[in-house]
């Protein structure tokens, strides 16, 4: 069991990997003929080697590659439980792009024939389009002030209709560090909102009505893309995927997601949730994988010039 260093091509068309532990470094050779050829391996992520020692000693030939994956499983246990939650991911309240008209409509279902319909709902992150997050960013503000932008936000939960909890989540556009794991808003903006909103760091884990969901924003999705080929944001449930069959969410140091050097490592998936959702990539998708449901949960904001 191993922390893999590098991965890298040889002329004959074979795969060596640099793989550490607490103790000592190894070559590992994938033979291009072998099964682990057809597997995705990526930096940083911890891999089980079964394999033979080569002639040489000096690397190990890989025959079979383990991952911490899910458990088979048949899908949530049936519930007596009625409720119903929603999750809507990057509001980004204060950009010109933020879809007022459709969430207005989304309001009005919710108090029409909707009613009754939705008891619960999940922000996974981008609550606001804040302030300085990319260049040029001024010229895509409606609001320009970072505190008017989450007044705004409590504006927009304020019409939601009354009795509908709200779990509401940082992304890499809100108002706290930027390094993963994110700890919650601070209380001068938890203060602005009332007792129906209830904040959380990112990621977590929720128990809703009996249910076990593991909320994260998604940032780490822009490294997924990047290192995993057959990936594309087009299809952002199978960067998920990858997530849950390494056991971790961010596995990948120094690209694109900064993460914090924690003594615990946050971002690993060790319980198995019964949903895990996410956000940041602006698609929206549904599906399932080892009896967890998994979801993208779109976005509220039409495309930027700078995206």
């Amino acid at each position: 069991v191993a922390i893999v260093n590098e991965v890298r091509a040889t002329k004959n068309g074979h795969k060596v990997l640099e793989v550490e532990d607490e103790e000592d470094r190894c070559a590992v050779l994938i033979l291009k003929d072998s099964a682990p050829m057809q597997e995705n391996i990526i930096p940083d992520e911890v891999i089980g080697i079964v394999g033979k020692t080569s002639r040489k000693g000096d690397m190990v030939v890989m025959e079979e590659l383990i991952r911490p994956d899910l458990p088979l499983r048949g899908g949530m246990e049936r519930s007596d439980s009625t409720s119903s939650v929603a999750f809507l991911s990057d509001i980004h309240v204060g950009s010109n792009t933020f879809l007022e008209r459709q969430w207005h409509n989304m309001v009005h279902w919710l108090k029409t024939e909707g009613k009754d319909e939705i008891q619960y709902v999940v922000v996974p992150g981008d609550c606001v389009d804040g302030i300085g997050i990319f260049p040029g960013q001024e010229e895509e503000l409606l609001i320009d002030d970072i505190f008017q932008q989450y007044e705004a936000l409590n504006d927009l939960f304020k019409s939601l209709p009354d009795g509908i909890k709200l779990v509401v989540m940082p992304g890499n556009h809100d108002a706290v560090r930027p390094a993963e794991p994110q700890p919650t808003f601070s209380q001068q903006i938890t203060d602005m909102f009332d007792s129906q909103v209830q904040f959380v760091g990112n990621p977590c884990y929720l128990e809703i009505e009996g249910r076990k969901i593991l909320a994260y924003h998604g940032r780490s999705m822009d490294d997924w893309m990047s290192a995993v080929q057959t990936l594309s944001y087009s299809n952002p449930l199978e960067a998920m995927k990858e997530m849950l069959r390494r056991r971790h969410m961010a596995p990948i140091y120094g690209g694109k997601t900064p993460i914090a050097p924690e003594k615990e490592d946050y971002m690993v998936i060790e319980e198995v949730p019964d949903i895990f959702v996410t956000g940041h990539v602006h698609g929206a998708g549904i599906s399932e994988y080892r009896g967890v449901k998994i979801i993208c949960a779109s976005t509220w904001q039409s495309q930027t010039a700078f995206q």
